[in-house]
């Protein structure tokens, strides 16, 4: 983590929705786009698919297609030698609504 990490692929979401308007595609991190250990925190930046946040929440419009959508999300983390060891984790929830 020292030499920081860019673009890494976390998941791949398949996007469905019906609704005549097209949708929306809601991402929000628990912990507010860092990384936690403890009281220890590392700041990142989430991508998915164009669109990228660094205070953890991302919202993407969609047109109705008709067909499955597959976005990958992915994660940056800045190089950093001050960085505590542990085991860092985050929760990002995703959210599919009708518009």
């Amino acid at each position: 983590m020292n030499a920081g990490a860019t673009a890494i692929p976390v998941a791949t979401v398949e996007e469905r929705c019906n609704a005549a308007n097209g949708y929306t595609v809601s991402l929000t991190s628990r912990n507010g786009g860092s990384l936690s250990s403890g009281t220890a925190t590392i700041a990142y930046t989430l991508q998915y698919g164009d669109s990228s946040s660094s205070n953890g929440t991302l919202s993407a419009a969609r047109d109705v297609t008709g067909m499955g959508r597959q976005t990958v999300l992915s994660v940056s983390v800045p190089p950093s030698t001050q960085r505590q060891a542990g085991q860092y984790e985050d929760t990002v929830t995703i959210a599919i609504a009708a518009k």
